[in-house]
């Protein structure tokens, strides 16, 4: 069965509370921001030309925008902390790999104190390695839907359900 009973929701743990309450911290916290920028937006100061500027400025409701919002910074947080936790595991896996990595990485880097984008974008083997990582263990293996009526889809019959 691909759905089941939630049964977290009927009997409320301690753990589960905690989620809920962290859950309305995040969105209480967006709802802040968007209320901020809101008035900033009405105020004709509009600041820096960003996404939530445009969806404002586009009309769409306050409360989409905090959900939708805080829905990019888990989902943002989730699939990158996976990435690179699995990107440094194929590396702990493949020394001879880590080696030549550090050694890219530490030609790009020279004596400069930082990275710049261009620097990174230059690192073949660091986009390859993450690439790799991305391709055996990826952040989001499926996404299920399901559909509620037929649907003809690139030629091919695709049944409801």
């Amino acid at each position: 069965m691909l759905f089941e009973l939630p049964l977290y929701m009927i009997y409320q743990t301690k753990k589960w509370k905690a989620a809920v309450k962290s859950q309305n911290e995040a969105i209480q916290g967006m709802t802040n921001i968007v209320a901020k920028r809101m008035n900033q937006v009405m105020a004709n100061d509009n600041g820096e030309n960003n996404l939530l500027t445009h969806m404002l400025q586009s009309g769409f409701d306050p409360e989409t925008i905090v959900h939708n919002s805080v829905s990019l910074t888990v989902a943002g947080v989730d699939s990158t902390s996976f990435t690179l936790l699995f990107t440094l595991y194929c590396l702990a896996k493949n020394p001879h790999m880590q080696d030549q990595l550090r050694e890219e990485i530490n030609s790009a880097w020279g004596d400069s104190k930082t990275l710049s984008m261009a620097q990174i974008n230059n690192m073949k083997l660091l986009s390859n390695c993450i690439k790799e990582a991305q391709r055996l263990y990826p952040a989001a293996p499926f996404n299920a839907r399901v559909i509620k009526q037929d649907l003809l889809l690139s030629g091919y019959q695709v049944p409801k359900g």
